[in-house]
């Protein structure tokens, strides 16, 4: 938009400056010079008219000019930043005795614009206008006002034809053409509506495209700012590189489209890219930092058309494997900004996910960007985000504070990444911040703490009441083969982020007939998980089909593997041998308790038997005396 403001006041500028000195003068070459400088004054840009200046006086006078060149800033590949290179202009003779400047049809062909980025990232439109406007009003004498005041012009029309703009990026490396078929414009007289018509055939390495601008043009008297009203654009762009191969574009505006050399307001947008609609107002103002303000409303915009399709695996093969090297983005120019706008989307499709109503809330100033918040209604549930980037001197420095409210996980993950791992309606807490944006550094420095909670959900990929009844069995009893998922009451959990681990200090799951508590670790630069854990009979699992054989008993768990295929291994062989050892230990009591009263048995029976003895001897001797 920048660009393409600037690019039009320029054209509009060049145009007028070239066309009032010369229908104005009898011999325009006697002043070519005071046009050139007077055009440098405006435009902080040197203007060269080659060739000599020829008038026709009937049956209308009329002039033709060889090539016009306004010269590019020092610094820049280009020697012109723009070039026409015939420009033909007829005048009623008439009107010229009354004051009035009345044109004919003005043709301008061989228009070029060469727009450079150098390596330091300025451009050749930077500093283009007036650089000496003072807040001061300046004293204006009365044959400086005459001279000042132009004259009433019009004319019967304007068309540009084959003009070619060229970008140059040397910050980049890229360079781009753009080729425009024709810029027409209807019968013209400034401070007065006129129709404006423009078809593009835009011709470049990615893409090409067709688009036809209409518009009610008003240029006021003193061609400070230009109106367009009731504007429409129409059109499309082809190519590989283009989201689907073919974007539809339709943009609608119904009221006043204010450009001036640094403001452009649009009020009433409407914007239509293949069926994705945008509305509502917006400015850019090109001051000391491009300000930037809008309130924008769109509908429910699916992107799954705009969505390469996957490569097959015949194509995969066939591109190479090396990864592409990760580069730092630079947000310098986050410095040269000051936005603040609102947007709402009543919804996203895209790759099967589904997210419902979208606010977003967007401020930068001071080199730093925030979203203050980002809110979604996603899975029955609300995520917030607040988050900041900011250039901090090129370190890249970021936040993060995000919130999961009532988030149903299962549908999310399936969606997401075709993950059936857990269940439940789903609170989530996030607070985080890092230096660097590039892929493998937010995964090795983002630092930050977290909790979470999922109620009433299943853990997938294991049977906890089946692996308990797999121990039974062991002793004893039956068990049978079940769906791989534990129902659960609460999970719980406490975590911490640094250096690429993420430590699941807490860890407790609630169930009707168990608890599983622990602690554990996921390797995001890995993505690998490590936990281990206990799992507890409280009760009985009659709700899984189980009982209350191993109530007390704590069996450990262990959660290994990645993060899409998690490996849990029970230690049943464990718990058995617990079990055992306790039985063991309660017979060998047993035992100690049978020899102890067979002992005790055995002392009792001797003594009465010695007992028996002594009285039988007692009696046989009272015989004998």
């Amino acid at each position: 938009m920048k660009r393409f403001l600037k690019i039009v006041l320029a054209i509009v500028l060049l145009i007028i400056v070239a066309i009032i000195g010369l229908v104005l003068l009898v011999d325009p070459n006697d002043y070519k010079a005071e046009i050139e400088q007077q055009a440098e004054k405006s435009l902080n840009r040197k203007l060269a008219i080659n060739g000599e200046l020829g008038w026709v006086i009937f049956p209308k006078l009329a002039i033709g000019t060889g090539q016009i060149e306004l010269k590019n800033a020092p610094g820049f590949s280009k020697e012109n930043l723009a070039k026409i290179d015939k420009l033909a202009v007829s005048v009623d003779v008439m009107p010229l005795l009354s004051g009035e400047v009345k044109l004919g049809q003005v043709s301008l062909d061989g228009l070029s614009f060469n727009l450079e980025t150098n390596a330091q990232g300025v451009s050749n439109l930077d500093g283009m206008g007036n650089n000496n406007a003072s807040s001061t009003p300046k004293q204006v004498t009365p044959t400086e006002s005459r001279q000042s005041e132009l004259p009433k012009l019009a004319l019967a029309g304007i068309d540009i034809t084959n003009t070619l703009i060229t970008v140059i990026d040397k910050k980049l490396g890229t360079e781009t053409d753009l080729s425009i078929k024709l810029i027409e414009l209807g019968a013209f007289e400034l401070g007065k509506d006129t129709t404006l018509d423009v078809i593009l055939n835009v011709v470049t390495n990615e893409f090409v495209g067709d688009l036809n601008l209409k518009a009610m043009m008003n240029v006021n008297k003193d061609i400070s700012t230009i109106d367009l009203k009731t504007m429409s654009v129409n059109g499309s762009l082809k190519g590989e590189n283009v989201p689907a191969g073919e974007m539809n574009i339709a943009l609608k505006t119904s009221t006043n489209v204010q450009l001036s050399p640094m403001i452009a307001t649009i009020e009433q947008l409407s914007l239509d890219v293949n069926g994705m609609t945008i509305d509502g107002t917006a400015s850019v103002a090109l001051l000391d930092k491009t300000t930037v303000r809008f309130d924008l409303k769109g509908n429910e915009w699916d992107l799954n058309p705009l969505i390469p399709a996957p490569a097959s695996d015949q194509e995969a093969s066939t591109v190479p494997t090396e990864p592409t090297p990760e580069v730092e983005p630079d947000l310098s120019v986050l410095n040269t900004l000051d936005v603040d706008g609102k947007l709402v989307i009543a919804g996203f499709k895209a790759k099967g996910i589904n997210i419902g109503q979208t606010k977003l809330a967007v401020n930068v100033k001071d080199g730093s960007a925030k979203l203050a918040p980002l809110s979604v209604d996603l899975y029955e549930g609300n995520m917030t985000l607040n988050a900041s980037v900011s250039h901090d001197k090129g370190r890249n420095s970021y936040s993060i504070n995000t919130q999961l409210n009532g988030v149903q996980i299962l549908p999310l993950l399936k969606d997401a990444a075709d993950v059936d791992l857990l269940a439940g309606t789903t609170q989530f807490n996030l607070v985080a911040k890092g230096q660097g944006l590039t892929v493998s550094k937010i995964k090795q420095v983002l630092d930050g703490q977290g909790n979470f909670a999922v109620r009433d959900g299943a853990l997938y990929g294991i049977n906890l009441a089946q692996k308990l009844r797999s121990v039974k069995a062991a002793l004893g009893s039956s068990a049978s083969e079940e769906e791989k998922k534990t129902d659960f009451t609460a999970l719980t959990g406490e975590f911490t982020m640094s250096k690429g681990l993420v430590n699941n200090t807490s860890l407790l799951m609630e169930a009707p007939f168990l608890r599983l508590n622990g602690q554990g670790t996921a390797n995001i630069l890995q993505e690998l998980v490590d936990y281990h854990l206990k799992v507890t009979l409280v009760g009985t699992s009659k709700g899984q089909n189980g009982g209350s054989d191993l109530a007390g008993l704590a069996i450990p768990l262990k959660v290994t593997g990645s993060f899409t295929e998690p490996k849990f291994g029970l230690d049943t062989g464990g718990a058995l041998k617990a079990k055992l050892d306790q039985e063991k230990a309660a017979l060998t009591s047993k035992l100690n308790d049978a020899k102890v009263k067979a002992k005790l048995a055995a002392d009792k029976a001797k003594e009465e038997a010695k007992q028996k003895a002594k009285d039988k001897l007692k009696d046989k001797l009272k015989g004998l005396f």
